[in-house]
């Protein structure tokens, strides 16, 4: 189902394959500002996860991504450093620096992270 004009529900779909893919509107909004912004295309790495999924990579059990409001993403040509400027430009309020992808979710108060080489963050 398309969610925006460059977004659908299936980009935001549980990685195990089980259909859950019932994302935030506001998270899939604010990408689509970031989309229009950066001018290139966004991947979703990972999106929405159902429990054992989020249980089975090692997320935190009260993950964003369980409850539809996180997103994992990346922009082949777009340092993560710019992707994170603009991340927090749009409002996202969650926002975790990963090797190869930029974590954003939306949750009340500001924080910020990054993974270490276990990929568990690192509140800074």
């Amino acid at each position: 189902m398309q969610l925006s004009v460059n977004f659908t529900s299936e980009e935001f779909a549980c990685n195990c394959g089980c259909g859950f893919d019932d994302i935030q509107q506001a998270i899939v909004d604010k990408l689509q500002n970031m989309r229009y912004e950066l001018k290139v295309p966004i991947r979703i790495n990972s999106g929405c996860r159902c429990a054992k999924h989020n249980k089975d990579v090692g997320g935190a059990p009260s993950s964003f991504h369980v409850l539809g409001r996180a997103a994992d993403i990346s922009s082949p040509g777009v340092s993560l450093a710019t992707i994170y400027e603009v991340a927090k430009s749009v409002g996202f309020h969650g926002l975790g620096l990963g090797n190869n992808f930029l974590h954003v979710d939306n949750r009340d108060d500001f924080l910020t992270w990054h993974y270490d080489a276990n990929n568990r963050p690192v509140y800074v």
